[in-house]
């Protein structure tokens, strides 16, 4: 069996740490839009071997005409590129929709490498971290370089570039846009539904800390049946109340992360209009951009 093409498929294919999770929560309360279970397959990425029957028993549970995969993976950039992973979902999903959300590329790369190093997949230092050859932080934040190798598969129109930063300040807005480049009809969603917020990397505290000394992959298994279980809010007020928050970038930190940044930041501006140098870092005074 084939890929189900008498649907219409989406993908939200990144960036990680942007929101992804709660755009993508919302999304699927939508009648006629079926979120794949996990939300991120990772099909086209690491998990192509399995076959177009394994990835079509992932849309399970509703009748649809929408078939989403929020993969974050399809755009980290591994190994410097995700253009194999873009063409892979052309081949498959000729007509498919691109969701790309962003945010300040220094917040996302301090959030994928504090995530990383809590989940046990980082040893190094963050500045060791983002000078290494094979640095997935900074390749998943080199939003205008992902973009490009979508667009050489993907015509423009195909893809929707959404602001994190706009989500947070008016997410029925941005919901309703995503719906209209989808070719979705209107939908009212819950409040309930907005007021969920994004995941965080977190570390457990307390008598919780027993919990980080278990393998990564287990505690991916432990949180996932979390997931299937309770309502995302409850799960993120869970985390709230038992973990404690990254720390805070410093200084040095943020300018050795703008100097491999900047240069694509700019192009991402000029060709998409979207400017994501919103946190403070941008707006120091030795700031040339």
């Amino acid at each position: 069996m084939a890929i189900d093409n008498s649907k219409q498929y989406a993908f939200i294919i990144g960036a990680a740490k942007t929101g992804t999770t709660s755009i993508s929560d919302i999304l699927a309360q939508h009648p006629d839009i079926c979120l794949s279970f996990p939300k991120e397959s990772d099909y086209f990425a690491r998990h192509y071997h399995k076959g177009e029957d394994w990835y079509d028993s992932l849309f399970q549970g509703k009748v649809h005409k929408l078939r989403l995969d929020a993969s974050t993976s399809y755009s980290a950039g591994f190994e410097g590129s995700s253009e194999a992973i873009a063409k892979r979902i052309k081949a498959a999903c000729p007509n498919a929709k691109m969701v790309y959300v962003v945010r300040d590329p220094l917040e996302r790369t301090w959030s994928s490498y504090w995530h990383a190093k809590r989940a046990g997949f980082e040893s190094d230092s963050f500045m060791n971290a983002i000078n290494r050859a094979d640095n997935s932080h900074i390749a998943g934040s080199l939003y205008h370089q992902r973009m490009q190798e979508y667009l050489a598969h993907f015509p423009k129109e195909n893809l929707l570039v959404v602001a994190f930063s706009d989500f947070k300040r008016n997410p029925k807005q941005v919901i309703d846009s995503i719906i209209n480049h989808l070719n979705m009809s209107p939908y009212s969603f819950s409040e309930e539904a907005y007021a969920q917020k994004s995941n965080a990397s977190f570390k457990w505290k307390g008598p919780f800390s027993v919990v980080n000394l278990l393998p990564a992959k287990t505690l991916k298994s432990m949180t996932l049946q979390i997931k299937k279980i309770l309502p995302t809010s409850v799960v993120n007020k869970m985390k709230g109340a038992v973990s404690e928050p990254i720390p805070k970038m410093t200084e040095n930190e943020a300018n050795a992360t703008k100097t491999k940044l900047a240069a694509d930041v700019e192009l991402f501006y000029q060709s998409f209009n979207v400017d994501v140098r919103t946190s403070q870092w941008w707006h120091s005074p030795d700031n040339d951009l």
